[in-house]
């Protein structure tokens, strides 16, 4: 009764945190292990980041067909993604603002242009209407009758200047093409940020269905590129490769239990306490943080490896009776399982979100696993069959006593490698950890130059306590901008004030507007000597004077529109602040030296802010992993109650994970979050075996522990090898360190014990 009572008691509580993560979202945001806060620069690179317009651009290029067809396709296309809500914003060099936002633009011409009330004196409404007639006679005159009665000055196009493109594309066919006539392009701006790679997925996939849905379309295919597309590409690389090597692992796995045991239920039963762990513990932190990021999840699993050893001691131990079994191993099981949760726990107290979500997540899981092992495990497998496992590996244990004080020696020598290196050790490029294969990046170079896509990791920022703070502040540094450039060098930028002016300069020019009097006199002025006939500017002497009365236009009138999209990208919220935005359509080398003439203005460089915050978690990382060291040394100094004792258990897994790290810098590699992540592990791995092989008082029992320690490390090394196969760089990063430091963990602690211990020895 009481082994059935424990078996439902765990059941239900895999109910019921099944029942939590169905109901709770899984986030794929990866900038969670960015900070929330932090410098105002980085708090913008992290907005940018997540909702920049730099994040969301997905460059489109057909090819595999004549030039016809392709602009054929190219109107097609884009005609079909501007209809699907999952996209803001579609270019591909056909007029496409929509007669609304059109109309709007039009009637605030005079407010929005910068030409000002010059434009309305007489020698320049003469020289004006002297280049209109010009133009009447071009190619161009069609579309210049549609607005010349109502806007002879010119304002309306230059106010749809000031909103195109930096540069455009070559044109064949009324649509953007490469130069070299082969592709036809376009851009679509998502409507999800960037890093919300569920939504950026299903935008990836709605232009490759409405290409393939388009009936001419056979013959040609598409090429996306753009950062949603190299983030889920890199994702789905990750994926795949975890999916096969997950198999290939769990067979491995099986294939070694069964070996050994040859028992379906301890093949079974070794994954129970595991399964029941990341189940706890992804529930946990569900209800802790309202919900879990997939990356959190991902590393929190690769932190509960050490769950797999739990059932495998037991079994060892357990001979013919599991719930004897695992009271004899359970002071030490405890031990071990109490030092790694506490040293993992101290993540949690972190700053940083993902990181504080890690901390409880494995201390959490830890503890779950253990207690499965302890209560649950030998309610359903009460009998194990003796080990398969050989004296050979047992007696080569049994021999590296003699060479104690290796491990030491090397772990001393890969500290002053170590520290000889400094900085150096650190990959200081995120995007080095990129699987994406180089082709990829070299075609997203390749469309993105074609396509004169702006360049928006270097920028400029001025902040207000609002909206129309910024938009004023920004044309205060713009005036200066002019001024301080030097002749023939001045940097051209987009910026909020460029295409919407702030609500104080729309009032100076609706006061510099003439009366509907003044300006018929200088109209007639103007006209003399000019074939237009009286009457014809009628519309012109009636918008000017009702541009007067506007109220002035806001940004949210341009809200859901292509314009309100580029709008967005330069005004942006900050914090409790507002940020103006200036991005260089020209080559700027210069920005950094004009900010820092300017009061308040900033320049950011968001690769740069990006690696700063990168090393700011890898520090805190690295800070909270050496806390929690300094909290599992403190209790087992403790547990152990001795010096001897201690130095037998903390030696050897220190000395595993310095020459682990040290062998990875050697090999070429740089060390990442994904090692520091790793050697977490490792630490939990040593600490275990360790534990285990300063705990027999008797030769048997020593030859059981040993039997127990190998098939562990056998296991762990051969999943975590298979993972080092992966071509992606973070797979390889763990996979390696983790097969490296379990394989050392296990000859260093059985290097180091002591050989015969006495009843006073035991651990």
């Amino acid at each position: 009764m009481k082994r059935l009572s424990v078996v439902l008691l765990g059941g239900l509580v895999l109910a019921l945190c099944a029942a939590v993560l169905w109901s709770v979202r899984i986030d794929s945001d990866l900038t969670v292990f960015l900070p929330s806060g932090g410098e105002p620069n980085q708090h913008l690179a992290l907005h940018q980041l997540r909702e920049g317009s730099g994040a969301r651009i997905v460059l489109i290029a057909i090819v595999g067909a004549a030039p016809a067809k392709l602009a054929r396709l190219s109107r097609q296309l884009a005609d079909r993604l501007r209809r699907d809500e999952r996209y803001l914003y579609v270019a591909n060099g056909t007029a496409h603002l929509l007669p609304k936002t059109r109309s709007l633009l039009f009637r605030y011409r005079y407010l929005l242009d910068a030409a000002g009330a010059a434009q309305f004196r007489p020698a320049e409404l003469h020289k004006a209407l002297a280049a209109r007639l010009r133009e009447l006679a071009s190619p161009a005159a069609g579309l210049l009758k549609q607005t010349l009665t109502a806007d002879p000055t010119g304002a309306f196009r230059r106010v749809l200047g000031r909103w195109q493109p930096a540069s455009h594309p070559h044109s064949r066919d009324g649509v953007w093409f490469s130069r070299d006539g082969d592709r036809a392009l376009l851009i679509a701006y998502t409507r999800a940020g960037g890093y919300d790679l569920r939504a950026q997925q299903r935008a990836v996939n709605g232009i490759h269905q409405a290409f393939a849905a388009l009936p001419t379309a056979g013959g040609a295919r598409l090429e996306l590129s753009g950062p949603p597309v190299l983030a889920v590409a890199a994702r789905d690389v990750i994926r795949t490769e975890v999916q096969w090597i997950s198999a290939l692992a769990s067979l491995l796995v099986v294939a070694m239990l069964w070996w050994v045991y040859r028992a379906p239920s301890v093949v079974v039963g070794a994954a129970l306490p595991l399964v029941f762990a990341i189940a706890v513990a992804a529930a946990s932190v569900a209800v802790l943080y309202g919900g879990i990021e997939a990356i959190t999840l991902a590393f929190g699993v690769t932190l509960l490896g050490v769950v797999v050893d739990y059932p495998i001691h037991l079994f060892a131990h357990a001979r013919d009776d599991t719930a004897a079994g695992v009271r004899r191993i359970w002071p030490t099981l405890r031990l071990g399982v109490l030092t790694t949760a506490l040293g993992y726990l101290t993540m949690a107290a972190s700053d940083y979100r993902g990181l504080a979500q890690l901390g409880v997540f494995a201390a959490v899981g830890l503890l779950a696993g253990a207690a499965a092992t302890r209560w649950i495990l030998p309610a359903l497998v009460r009998r194990t069959p003796a080990s398969r496992i050989g004296r050979v590996p047992q007696a080569w244990l049994d021999g590296l006593p003699r060479a104690r004080h290796v491990p030491v020696l090397l772990g001393a020598g890969a500290a002053l490698m170590l520290a000889a290196y400094g900085p150096g050790l650190w990959q200081a490029d995120p995007a080095a950890l990129s699987p994406v294969p180089r082709a990829a990046i070299e075609r997203e170079h390749t469309l993105r130059a074609e396509l004169g896509a702006p360049d928006v990791s270097r920028l400029l920022v001025m902040r207000a306590a609002s909206a129309q703070g910024a938009l004023r502040a920004c044309e205060h540094a713009t005036a200066r901008l002019k001024a301080l450039a030097a002749p023939g060098s001045r940097p051209v930028l987009d910026s909020p004030c460029r295409l919407l002016p702030s609500i104080r300069t729309q009032h100076r020019r609706q006061g510099e507007l003439p009366g509907r009097d003044r300006l018929q006199a200088d109209l007639a002025a103007a006209t003399r000597g000019l074939p237009f006939r009286p009457g014809v500017f009628a519309p012109f002497l009636s918008d000017v004077p009702a541009a007067r009365s506007l109220a002035p236009l806001q940004p949210d009138a341009l809200r859901g529109t292509p314009l309100g999209l580029r709008l967005d990208a330069l005004l942006v919220p900050d914090g409790e602040r507002w940020a103006a935005l200036f991005i260089p359509r020209t080559h700027a080398a210069d920005l950094a030296r004009l900010a820092g003439q300017i009061p308040g203005l900033h320049y950011i460089n968001l690769h740069a802010e990006t690696t700063r915050m990168m090393h700011g978690f890898r520090d805190a990382t690295l800070v909270r992993c050496l806390w929690g060291l300094a909290a599992i040394l403190a209790v087992l100094a403790f547990a152990l109650r001795g010096s001897r004792r201690l130095w037998r258990v903390a030696a050897p897994v220190l000395s595993a994970v310095l020459v682990t790290a040290a062998v990875q810098v050697l090999s070429g590699q740089r060390l990442t979050l994904f090692h520091l992540t790793s050697l977490v592990l490792v630490v939990g791995l040593g600490v275990d075996y360790a534990l285990f092989f300063n705990r027999d008082r008797t030769p048997g029992q020593r030859q059981t522990t040993q039997a127990a320690l190998v098939l562990c490390c056998a296991t762990t090394v051969g999943v975590f090898g298979l993972l080092a196969l992966a071509q992606a760089p973070v797979l390889h990063a763990i996979g390696s360190t983790v097969a490296m430091g379990a394989a050392l963990s296990l000859i260093f602690a059985a290097a180091m014990r002591q050989p015969n211990l006495s009843s006073q020895d035991h651990v």
